[in-house]
């Protein structure tokens, strides 16, 4: 913008990100861990056991699809949604425990799963 009395241009505020990392807000950090993390260990934990490589991705996506659903029951009343986020974590907990036979299996599950277990707690926690 140019200041009309001495044609100089004049600072102003657009462009400027809102929600910067750098900025002081973690939102959009925290946002990219709980949907990148489980992809995340389930490439880490594919490249240490290749031949369970597809498990880890699959695993991954139910860790996506729990996120997904934990968010949504939010908008339900607190009994609803305490309801809801502990039948995730039932159904989280069964899965993880299907991998016990293998302990180096159970831990990268436990990693891919850390993330919506991690939201589940927190939204427990707000309500």
């Amino acid at each position: 913008m140019r200041d009309g009395q001495r044609g100089r241009l004049l600072d102003d505020e657009r462009g400027t990100a809102t929600l910067a990392v750098g900025g002081g807000s973690t939102f959009p950090l925290l946002v990219g861990l709980v949907l990148g993390g489980p992809m995340l260990a389930a490439l880490l934990g594919a490249a240490v056991r290749r031949e369970r490589a597809a498990d880890y991705v699959a695993t991954a996506g139910a860790a996506l699809i729990a996120v997904f659903a934990l968010t949504g029951t939010t908008g339900f009343a607190p009994h609803w949604t305490v309801l809801g986020i502990v039948a995730m974590l039932a159904v989280v907990a069964g899965h993880w425990l299907s991998f016990r036979g293998d302990r180096a299996s159970l831990v990268i599950v436990g990693c891919i799963y850390a993330a919506p277990v991690a939201l589940a707690v927190a939204l427990l926690a707000t309500l």
